[in-house]
């Protein structure tokens, strides 16, 4: 699936998607399994995402730019704008800080030498700089932004902030949600790890300092008395009542929470037959796609943060759910609660990602790696 970028599965999402550049979709791919297979291919892959991140910056098209927040216009609609740039505008993509642990995962496996910890480095800084810290808010240590992967204006969030419209977007990106707060802890530890790399004591203990100052904001700010991890910060800072799979799963694969304080947010989610659900509870409307489902990645996710945490084996289960996503000798995208079949587009890496992973840890010869180390 040649994308207009020039680069394999330019979405990492399968068909259909017409050369769009997703970089949270490649990433969750492929540390969940295919950076082990086609590294060179994944490393050209992120490469790309960088260089197209970084080109458009903070530039929003008239349908995507919220006025008071840190966006540039560019007078276009946002159809207009995915035909130009093969991809969203930053509104849709506040998680995007995602890609450094996709690169640690790559650099780690594949390419630990100074060289590629170098590039990592400046990359996150310039990142940091031009991307992140806008939506840094130096109050409680936390950023603003869209649940990750979860899109704006849309039914992964509560029917109050609307659907669709710039008043819609504005309020999921006003939010400070767990998954993508989870996401820079990782990335800033990723970073101390480069900087360690090459030699920068300095850096190393500057963004290790970051991290931890993050790491404590998320537990004393978004983590429960009761240990569930809440789903987001409503911007009153009260704690919206839900939980989501990724935020739980983050919080134990990325060392945000350890010992029994992990142990606590992994009993509080349940696991059905047919997936874990992408929410818990769902919300009250019928819709389905982000809510009312389970996404095979995620439910992988929150299944390798449980044998984290819990010390359970969760290897077989997590391959039956993947096949359940598979119909027609292609894996899908996602399960409707209702139907309990899946739905969505065909040919989906980040189902097949953590299949592949799955098969190569139990079937490769033996070694110390983990599942759950992401």
């Amino acid at each position: 699936a040649e994308g207009k970028q020039g680069f394999y599965a330019a979405g990492g999402r399968g068909q259909g998607w017409n050369g769009m550049v997703f970089t949270r979709d490649l990433a969750y791919a492929g540390v969940l399994g295919v950076n082990r297979l086609f590294p060179n291919r994944m490393r050209q892959c992120l490469e790309v995402t960088r260089r197209v991140r970084l080109q458009l910056g903070l530039r929003a098209d008239r349908d995507n730019c919220v006025p008071d927040l840190p966006f540039v216009l560019e007078d276009i609609s946002g159809a207009e704008f995915k035909e130009k740039y093969s991809t969203n505008p930053y509104p849709r993509r506040t998680d995007d800080v995602v890609w450094l642990w996709w690169a640690d995962d790559l650099a780690s496996r594949h390419f630990d030498n100074e060289p590629e910890w170098r590039w990592i480095l400046d990359l996150g800084k310039r990142c940091f700089d031009q991307l992140y810290q806008p939506f840094f808010d130096p109050r409680d240590g936390l950023y603003f932004g869209q649940a990750s992967f979860i899109d704006v204006g849309y039914n992964g969030y509560p029917e109050s902030f609307g659907r669709g419209g710039i008043a819609a977007i504005r309020n999921c990106l006003r939010i400070k949600a767990a998954s993508t707060n989870c996401l820079y802890y990782k990335g800033m530890t990723v970073m101390a790890k480069a900087a360690e790399r090459c030699g920068l004591a300095d850096e190393q203990r500057e963004w290790g300092s970051r991290a931890e100052a993050l790491r404590r904001a998320i537990r004393t700010r978004i983590v429960q008395p009761d240990g569930r991890v809440a789903y987001f910060l409503h911007p009153d800072e009260h704690a919206e009542p839900r939980e989501h799979a990724l935020a739980t799963a983050f919080a134990v694969l990325l060392g945000v929470l350890d010992g029994e304080a992990a142990a606590r947010a992994c009993r509080h989610y349940p696991v059905a037959w047919w997936g874990a659900p992408l929410f818990h509870p769902f919300f009250a409307n019928r819709e389905c796609y982000h809510n009312h489902s389970a996404w095979p990645f995620a439910t992988s996710l929150l299944l390798r943060a449980r044998e984290k945490a819990l010390g359970v084996n969760e290897a077989w289960r997590e391959l039956a759910l993947l096949v359940q996503s598979c119909r027609g000798d292609t894996f899908h995208e996602w399960t409707c609660a209702f139907d309990k079949l899946p739905h969505g587009k065909a040919a989906q890496m980040w189902t097949l990602g953590p299949f592949v992973g799955r098969c190569l840890q139990l079937f490769e010869p033996k070694t110390n790696e983990s599942p759950a180390d992401g």
